[in-house]
């Protein structure tokens, strides 16, 4: 899934050249991948607040340099970057209303943006399964709108947005549970040990709700994508 939307947040990078590039929320380099033979650029800066993510990523070209720093606290002046770039990363934001605009501050003014994130509604089987059986919990995801409403909110930004939902299949609840682990959806589970009849409960009760005819299950993804520019001066 991560692939999917980092390869749709890249197809909405306009073409070109660019001065510098800068990812927030890089970890292993995914959306980068996706960026190369479409655009060029004489800086790329990827940021994570995860170290051990950055390390993980393919060797890096000299021109591109990865950078441990938090996406709501970054070491940056305004004005920065000619081209903006995140996927997979915002919905883990503490107050994107306050930090969404600031991230949009780095472009220069004629500088463009492409975003993507998971949003209200995404891993919603999930959610009711863990409610249910008292396994694990599911990080509240935001609606759209607040994050419209920040980015499109934000003075000199002008934007457009697509909503798109998907249900990914799974060989099983556990492969799942593996695979969400695996890109850091670790919700279920998360942070403290739960009986091993909770856990067997959850799978059962997961695939009696969300079995599909071939014995896989399902799991609703809904991803809220945004670009645009920041307005030329006048």
């Amino acid at each position: 899934m991560q692939r999917k939307v980092a390869q749709d947040c890249a197809a909405n990078v306009p073409a070109g050249e660019y001065d510098r590039v800068i990812e927030l929320g890089a970890g292993q380099g995914l959306l980068a991948q996706y960026l190369h033979g479409r655009i060029s650029w004489k800086q790329y800066l990827g940021l994570d607040i995860a170290e051990g993510m950055l390390r993980e990523a393919p060797d890096r070209a000299g021109n591109e340099l990865a950078v441990v720093a938090d996406g709501e606290e970054l070491p940056l002046p305004e004005g920065c970057t000619d081209l903006l770039l995140s996927s997979s990363m915002f919905q883990w934001y503490r107050d994107p209303a306050h930090s969404l605009p600031a991230n949009l501050r780095l472009l220069r003014p004629g500088g463009v943006f492409s975003f993507a994130m998971f949003v209200s509604g995404t891993l919603s089987e999930l959610a009711a399964v863990s409610e249910h059986t008292g396994f694990g919990r599911v990080l509240p995801m935001r609606d759209e709108q607040e994050y419209l409403w920040s980015i499109s909110g934000t003075p000199g930004i002008r934007c457009s947005e697509l909503v798109w939902e998907v249900q990914e299949s799974y060989a099983s609840a556990r492969d799942m549970l593996r695979q969400l682990k695996q890109c850091g959806f670790t919700g279920a589970g998360a942070g403290r040990a739960f009986p091993r009849e909770q856990y067997l409960r959850f799978l059962q009760e997961y695939s009696r709700h969300y079995s599909q005819p071939d014995g896989s299950v399902r799991a609703t993804w809904r991803v809220l994508f945004v670009w645009g520019e920041r307005k030329p001066e006048e």
